[in-house]
């Protein structure tokens, strides 16, 4: 079981897993989160299980599926005229986060290729409930988020990542984006 701070928050996400080794090339894991409720997000839990393969001594496949539930009864207690963190919208950089916002289950069916020791690719297709759609302020909760991923490690120490995300947020609307990444292994 390990504890880690989400970035901007000050709550620990809890995680608890198994990995099982089926014979010599293939291997799956379970692993389980909870991450408490927070000022700005109700109490999440999820679930995700991943199934892999060794194609070679150095390439591989994994297929993984992960479910996410938001607990819409917990956090974002109402303050002052309501407002749901209680405070002033002078000294907001974002809108704040609605009541119930987050209250339906999130899902991610995801493939990955590990292309090379230190490259590897992957794909995911569903629905995740935290990825805000830039400039609105709404969890992107349409019916399809498509995400390309890849990490390339251009030392043992050094690698970049990279997410290309399209998503279709409701209506006829469409966000798509980039994220880049710098990785240091300690």
């Amino acid at each position: 079981m390990r504890e880690l701070p989400r970035l901007g928050t000050s709550a620990p996400e809890s995680y608890s897993g198994v990995a099982y080794t089926m014979s010599r090339n293939w291997g799956s894991s379970l692993e389980a989160s909870v991450m408490p409720e927070s000022a700005s997000a109700p109490r999440r839990y999820s679930l995700a299980g991943q199934v892999r393969t060794a194609l070679s001594d150095e390439r591989g496949v994994s297929v993984g599926l992960q479910y996410r539930h938001y607990d819409a009864r917990s956090g974002l207690r109402g303050g002052p005229y309501g407002d749901p963190l209680g405070s002033t919208r002078e000294h907001e950089f974002a809108p704040s986060a609605v009541p119930g916002l987050f209250s339906s289950p999130s899902y991610e069916v995801r493939l990955r290729y590990q292309h090379s020791a230190s490259s590897s690719f992957g794909l995911a297709l569903g629905r995740d409930l935290e990825t805000l759609t830039p400039g609105l302020g709404v969890g992107a909760n349409g019916e399809r988020q498509l995400m390309f991923t890849g990490q390339h490690w251009l030392t043992p120490s050094w690698g970049l990542s990279y997410d290309l995300l399209s998503d279709e947020p409701g209506g006829s609307m469409r966000v798509q984006g980039l994220r880049l990444g710098v990785r240091y292994r300690f």
